[in-house]
């Protein structure tokens, strides 16, 4: 570019980096390939949580059967292969089914941006992605079986040991209680199953929705408000193009800020200028009466001729930040301004919202003798009729048109991301209901003889159904306490994350109805997941079960 400028002595060429679209293109496509490789450890990670509990489930249960065994011969290391065998088994049959499902899957990849740019689309087979699987999970999963055996006998050895639960629930009312002691019971026992399952699927149910819909709120908000991306008008007029006026600017101005829904008009110029490293797109700051509101992420707009605020890409590029200084050159002159402040500038023909500056007309004056363009931005009032204020202004004459001038491309890209965290919310809680399901029906199957025997000591059928939806209830409302204050610190610190990269004017999502959406449904889903086990317990067959007790 200073080549250029020296041999043609043009001060305000305008340069388009072809590879800069590029670069763009490639800083989306990988922003989503983390995101979606952040769902998949997500998954792995909640996967084995709840697999290692249901391991831990599966030993203890069976640990019983194996001691009985080793009396008739059966040695220490039969006994741990036995154990292992049974989840390894159900692991190589998890995988080779997964792998087969990913293959199959695969057909509609790549998803979001990279479909766009993708020269091979279609179904994939990556040995490097799909074969490790079928050898480390498994020996994985044989290790947690093997932690679990030798968990399993402590917990035996300390099973006459008060827990702090059952202390403390002693004196509630015996329904009230049980339900509790089985939804928070941290011991797996041959007759009793650990809460511990449950209690993580639920609250990685909750905080996986919770903070899905956090991130989508901000997405939605962003995607349908312009003024996330710094174009805080919605009317505009094109006044002048290469240093000529179409209209009378002034005159015209004056007669938009008088329609009674428009609540600020700004005139500004627009031209390029030249810097040490490249070029700035320049806007003046002009304000007709009223002025329209400018995104601000960081300081202060400038006040002074010789101040400037620059656009976030812009104060990146030039590696300057509030209270630095930078020097600009154009066809009249060169100034070395002070940086007051971050703001997003007019997304136009030849820059993005994110890329340029504000300054006030006489420092634009000072380096250019004319325009390249020359706008007129309109803000309305809040509810007010945008088309009938064109309407009229139309009818005396004046031209205006909806904006933005250049509706910014990275509200699609945004849209774009919506569906990764709502993919991954799906499948945490798929894993909740799904822990929480087996968590009821083993209670109700492994506790039924200690409930009959309250049967005969007199506890009416429906106090003994009632005690699986109290523990439902407890689960669910762990599950909320945990999981909701999680979900909204995750969300909104991943949104957070994404807006500034983007970037876009961060505003914290909040969206309560959507919250207590979420705790009505989690408390109605544990309650249908409670109605099968609590029915077979109130309908138990007492002699039957205490015959084979």
């Amino acid at each position: 570019e200073k080549e250029f400028t020296r041999l043609t002595g043009i001060e305000n060429a305008d340069f388009q980096n072809l590879d800069d679209a590029a670069q763009h293109t490639r800083d989306v496509t990988s922003f989503e390939a983390r995101a979606m490789l952040l769902l998949a450890l997500t998954a792995l990670l909640a996967s084995m949580v709840l697999l290692g509990v249901a391991i831990s489930r599966y030993c203890t249960a069976a640990l019983a059967d194996l001691e009985v065994l080793r009396a008739f011969g059966l040695t220490p290391t039969q006994t741990r292969f036995a154990c292992a065998s049974g989840p390894a088994s159900a692991a190589v049959g998890g995988v080779v089914l997964a792998g087969a499902g990913a293959l199959w899957v695969s057909r509609w990849f790549p998803v979001g941006s990279a479909a766009l740019v993708e020269p091979s689309p279609g179904t994939s087979f990556d040995p490097l992605v799909l074969l490790p699987p079928i050898i480390i999970v498994p020996l994985l999963v044989v290790g947690a079986s093997l932690v679990s055996l030798r968990s399993a006998r402590r917990t035996n050895e300390s099973a006459g040991r008060v827990s702090f639960v059952d202390a403390a629930t002693s004196t509630w009312p015996l329904t009230l209680g049980l339900g509790t002691r089985f939804a928070l019971s941290g011991r797996s026992t041959r007759n009793s199953a650990s809460g511990r399952s449950a209690l993580l699927g639920s609250i990685l149910g909750v905080t996986g929705v919770v903070g899905a819909l956090t991130f989508a709120h901000g997405i939605a908000d962003a995607t349908n408000s312009y003024e996330r991306f710094g174009q805080t008008y919605e009317l505009g007029t094109f006044l002048g193009a290469g240093g000529q006026d179409f209209v009378d600017p002034p005159s015209t101005l004056a007669a938009i800020a008088t329609d009674p829904d428009v609540d600020g008009v700004l005139d500004t110029a627009n031209d390029v200028a030249r810097t040490d490293s490249g070029s700035v797109s320049l806007f003046s700051y002009a304000p007709v009466e009223n002025p329209i509101d400018v995104v601000v992420t960081e300081g202060r707009l400038p006040t002074t001729s010789s101040e400037i605020a620059l656009a976030p890409l812009s104060a990146e590029q030039e590696g300057v930040g509030t209270g630095d200084t930078i020097t600009l050159a154009g066809p009249v002159g060169s100034a070395t301004l002070t940086v007051t402040g971050i703001a997003f500038v007019p997304a136009a023909p030849h820059n993005g919202y994110a890329s340029g500056g504000w300054v006030l007309p006489d420092a634009f004056q000072g380096l250019f003798d004319g325009f390249r363009f020359h706008f007129g931005l309109v803000s309305t009032r809040p509810g007010s009729d945008s088309q009938a204020v064109i309407d009229r202004l139309a009818s005396e004459g004046i031209d205006l048109g909806p904006g933005p001038i250049m509706p910014p491309p990275e509200r699609g890209e945004l849209a774009e991301l919506q569906t990764v965290p709502l993919l991954l919310a799906a499948f945490l809680a798929l894993l909740g209901v799904g822990a929480v399901a087996h968590t009821l029906a083993s209670t109700a199957r492994r506790r039924r003889h200690d409930v009959a025997m309250l049967r005969a000591l007199g506890m009416r059928p429906r106090d003994s159904g009632a005690i699986v939806f109290v523990q439902a209830g407890a689960i669910a409302l762990v599950g909320l306490i945990v999981g909701l204050p999680l979900g909204l610190v995750l969300g909104r610190t991943v949104w957070r994350s994404v807006a500034l990269d983007t970037p876009i004017d961060f505003v914290v999502p909040r969206n309560w109805s959507a919250l207590a959406l979420v705790a009505l449904a989690v408390f109605a889903t544990a309650a249908l997941l409670a109605v099968w086990p609590s029915k077979r317990l109130a309908t138990l067959q007492l002699s039957r079960e205490l015959r084979s007790e």
